[in-house]
């Protein structure tokens, strides 16, 4: 059996990965694991891989193979010797070995990834997320952890770490272990170091809403804080993307009905 896991959330495809792992090495399995990303010499990995699979283990029938960053850890040449190798032992059918293929990153497009898509028993592909997407799944964990964190100061939460799944997790973490109830978006910002203050909310809508005057006075205290300017000018930049996109989208859609 073959299980493909990847994606630019290295984060929530770790969760996936370990929880994976886990499963199948509380069964007692003969366990190989390799991360191409820290050996010097990528052939002489493969030839340990083809090594285990060939041997016979003493204490369990079953094996369990895990292959980390092969992708970006060997070449092209070697990748199309893995897949031979694959092939040849019929590792997709089989029940008695498990490979797991974990790449920390997307993977690029490849023959061996279409091939490992087609036999794999599980392929879980991670995307960073956003917006309401990012929402739900900081939902998902709070249930988990034990935290609850009101809407505002969720949006709050999300829209400090964007597409950052870990890092708002481990805000969680630490929410739980200080707090009891409900978290309020002050006390977020009291006992969580985020990249920007609700402030920014503000001076973003005020910029939007072309209140020169009062996106200046929260522009001068922003500064005063120490808030770095390029972080300011970045969510500048990002707000008016998203109004284009807006405005772009509406343009669009009324062309349409036309």
């Amino acid at each position: 059996m073959i299980y493909l896991i990847s994606g630019k959330d290295s984060f929530r495809s770790s969760l996936y990965f370990r929880k994976v792992v886990n499963f199948y090495k509380q069964k007692g399995v003969s366990f190989f694991e390799m991360d191409f990303l820290d050996k010097l010499d990528s052939s002489s990995s493969i030839k340990e891989v083809r090594d285990f699979l060939g041997t016979n283990t003493l204490f369990s029938p079953f094996k369990l193979v895990v292959l980390k960053n092969l992708f970006r850890g060997v070449t092209a040449s070697q990748q199309k010797d893995l897949w031979q190798m694959l092939k040849d032992k019929n590792i997709a059918e089989r029940r008695d070995i498990m490979v797991v293929i974990y790449e920390e990153d997307e993977i690029k497009n490849s023959s061996l990834e279409k091939w490992l898509e087609r036999k794999a028993k599980g392929v879980k592909v991670f995307p960073l997320l956003y917006g309401r997407k990012l929402e739900y799944w900081t939902e998902e964990q709070e249930k988990k952890i034990g935290v609850r964190l009101e809407p505002a100061a969720r949006t709050l939460l999300v829209a400090s770490f964007p597409g950052n799944s870990g890092l708002i997790y481990h805000s969680l973490e630490k929410l739980a272990l200080s707090a009891s109830g409900k978290i309020t978006r002050k006390y977020l910002e009291d006992n969580i170091f985020l990249p920007f203050s609700s402030n920014i909310f503000d001076l973003l809508d005020n910029i939007s809403r072309k209140r020169t005057k009062q996106a200046y006075e929260v522009l001068k205290k922003e500064l005063q804080k120490g808030t770095f300017p390029l972080l300011i000018l970045k969510m500048i930049i990002l707000e008016f993307r998203n109004l284009l996109k807006i405005k772009t989208s509406s343009a669009h859609s009324l062309f349409q009905a036309q």
